[in-house]
């Protein structure tokens, strides 16, 4: 694994994240109809699983978007929650809301396909994994998604978060189907 490739992979999720965000507040402050940012999140979402797939070398991994809308369903609760908000009479209040929830999720599941995308590299799993990923084993991802966030809100470097995600993902020991 390459702390540039690595870097390049954060600051690609960084960005896509922002325009999510960006998106989301611009339709929540001027429309308040629920979910009206669901397709712009979605293809935001895919293109940037996309990029970081090709970052990675692993433009021709298939059932990228199967594994990708996976990850983006275990955590739409999360956003389905934020849409209550947005119908308070503040129309700021609920557009931040959704921003700073869809930031999150984006940045969540970014991190997860960089975990991902190394532990492929590494021939630690193997491309089936994303096929026949289980709850337990999303549950897992996104605990360390949420650990590397943690981690680069206390100024650390995401990078090292990310191997260290990596490695702790490594003695898991999680059973891989084939």
């Amino acid at each position: 694994m390459s702390s540039q490739e690595t870097k390049k992979a954060m600051d690609c999720a960084f960005a896509f994240a922002t325009a999510g965000a960006g998106t989301s507040f611009s339709l929540r402050s001027f429309l308040r109809i629920p979910i009206v940012d669901a397709v712009p999140q979605t293809l935001i979402v895919k293109i940037m699983s996309d990029q970081l797939a090709a970052i990675y070398g692993l433009s021709s991994l298939r059932e990228l978007t199967i594994f990708t809308g996976k990850i983006v369903g275990a955590t739409g609760g999360i956003k389905l929650a934020s849409e209550v908000v947005a119908l308070v009479p503040l129309p700021l209040i609920g557009a931040g809301t959704s921003a700073v929830t869809s930031f999150t999720l984006q940045l969540s599941v970014g991190i997860v396909l960089i975990i991902v995308f190394e532990l492929l590299r590494e021939n630690i799993i193997h491309e089936s994994y994303i096929r026949n990923i289980t709850l337990d084993d999303m549950g897992i991802l996104l605990g360390f998604a949420t650990e590397v966030m943690s981690e680069i809100i206390h100024m650390e470097d995401g990078v090292n978060a990310i191997k260290m995600a990596v490695e702790k993902f490594k003695l898991q020991n999680v059973p891989v189907a084939l």
